[in-house]
């Protein structure tokens, strides 16, 4: 078992809020969004990576429930 404060690294969860980053800017091009609401879905992008890369998902593997718990609320 790991540290449980050691990060994560899954390229699969960058590659994924890559993926729907490419696919925001590609629809974007043909409307537009406010600076708003494209500051909103690059934070949530980055809070979801942040989360799932952090020592967060070894806490919530390996330790405790409510620390998952957490990641969904966030």
């Amino acid at each position: 078992m790991s540290s449980p404060w050691a990060p994560t690294f899954e390229p699969l969860f960058i590659v994924g809020g890559a993926a729907a980053a490419w696919a925001y800017a590609r629809a974007a091009r043909h409307d537009p969004p406010g600076r708003g609401r494209m500051a909103a879905f690059t934070a949530g992008v980055l809070l979801i990576v942040l989360a799932l890369n952090s020592p967060l998902e070894t806490i919530a593997v390996d330790y405790l429930l409510l620390v998952h718990l957490l990641q969904n609320v966030i």
